[in-house]
């Protein structure tokens, strides 16, 4: 346990170089997380390099996961304006939502299938591909075709502007 004493320092070095990510609270966490992982994984240790090399690669990964959880919280708390803002803007999203639609439809398959499969179900091109059975490359290229054919569609729209729809 004594040679562990270099978890925090390691933690810490990574947390600097990488802009510091972390707060001091939140690294605690991660060097909890990287030392519960390395006793976890000891005796997979084979001692082909020193053990402070060894659990170089826990921390790092651990630290990876830390701002990865971090980023997930913090995009989920929205401040209270934001959410009254979601709520009074109902209406002209669902207006939106029906010009999407019916752009989505005047595209037509299987560029607005893939569109559909992408942004509503959220799945990759690899589970697209899958799915349509054609090639992971088919249908990124639908999907981008699709994509140009639908901000196109928008635009000609009377008053309606594509912003969001092409990310």
């Amino acid at each position: 346990m004594e040679r562990m004493e270099c978890v925090p320092y390691i933690l810490a070095a990574q947390n600097k170089r990488m802009g510091q990510p972390l707060n001091l609270h939140d690294l605690a966490d991660v060097v909890q997380e990287s030392l519960a992982k390395v006793w976890k994984k000891l005796g997979s240790y084979e001692g082909r390099a020193a053990l402070e090399t060894w659990t170089y690669r826990f921390c790092y990964l651990e630290l990876m996961n830390g701002i990865r959880k971090k980023r997930r919280w913090s995009d989920s708390a929205q401040p209270e304006s934001e959410v009254e803002e979601v709520a009074s803007s109902t209406e002209s999203r669902a207006v939106e939502f029906e010009f999407l639609h019916k752009g989505l439809e005047a595209v037509g398959p299987p560029e607005s299938d893939i569109v559909r499969l992408k942004h509503f179900e959220e799945l990759t091109f690899a589970e697209i591909a899958e799915r349509l059975g054609v090639s992971a490359n088919t249908a990124k290229t639908q999907y981008y075709r699709g994509l140009s054919k639908l901000k196109e569609r928008l635009d000609s729209s009377a008053g309606w502007s594509a912003r969001g729809t092409t990310q």
